[in-house]
């Protein structure tokens, strides 16, 4: 009983920490009114975030503290009939009625290249949505890779996004949301939806490529140096080594 109770506090220590860095929260009421242009949000579940989740949200709450975005890290669905790779859509949305852009990362993705700006990718990408392609990494089976999303303020933006959230429940198989924003982005929704307004960069603009970034590690040759990079399919143990040993160079720097 003594060390349930030890681990409750724990726990409860934790959350306390992350509520207030991190304003680890659904609900925006609450938020202070000086808001800041943009903001980065994440969305992570709670076994994540008390593993090598915490090490990521680091990483890129020191980036966004860098270029004064906002940072938001969500733990609660919006649907709990769906998977978490679905809860960003409605919480991009939310955002957008306070802030002129939202950036969404993956957990399991970190910025580790932290000079470049966001606003950057606007002067050289004009769609109202960003995203990068993952046509390489999935054989060409998605057009796009849904692990970093870029919204700008906009009534285009927000059509596509309350688009593909009414798509949830079609799109309930792997890879849920980015499956369905490929669709999207071969037109095959045009009838409803605007699909022009989505700019599609390649892979290694803010998405890094897996396969490279894998055959760099398997190689034992240094990370790229690139602005995002994105361990997907990776083990825990992975994850959590990489992701340590970067926090670690990051708080150095």
């Amino acid at each position: 009983m003594k060390k349930y109770i030890i681990i409750s506090f724990i726990v409860l220590c934790i959350y306390v920490v992350l509520f207030k860095r991190f304003k680890l929260n659904t609900n925006f009421e609450n938020y202070e009114d000086d808001k800041k242009k943009g903001v980065i949000l994440m969305y992570c579940t709670d076994n994540i975030i008390n593993d090598w989740g915490k090490y990521s949200i680091e990483i890129n709450k020191k980036y966004a503290d860098k270029h004064d975005y906002d940072f938001v890290l969500l733990n609660k669905p919006y649907d709990k009939n769906v998977t978490h790779a679905w809860q960003k859509i409605p919480a991009m949305l939310e955002l957008l009625n306070r802030y002129d852009f939202v950036m969404y990362i993956d957990t399991d993705a970190i910025f580790y290249k932290q000079d470049k700006k966001i606003e950057g990718l606007f002067k050289k990408y004009h769609g109202d949505i960003l995203v990068c392609s993952d046509e390489k990494n999935s054989n060409s089976k998605y057009l796009v890779n849904g692990g970093v999303i870029i919204a700008k303020n906009s009534k285009k933006a927000k059509d596509i996004l309350n688009f593909l959230w009414s798509l949830r429940y079609k799109y309930k198989e792997f890879a849920f949301e980015q499956w369905a924003l490929s669709d999207i982005v071969k037109k095959e929704y045009d009838q409803y939806i605007d699909s022009s307004v989505i700019s599609v960069a390649p892979e290694t603009e803010f998405n890094s490529i897996y396969s490279e970034l894998m055959d760099r590690i398997n190689n034992k040759l240094t990370l790229p140096d690139t602005y995002i990079l994105h361990f997907m399919a990776t083990s825990d143990n992975f994850r959590r080594d990489i992701f340590s040993n970067i926090q670690i160079k990051t708080e150095k720097e």
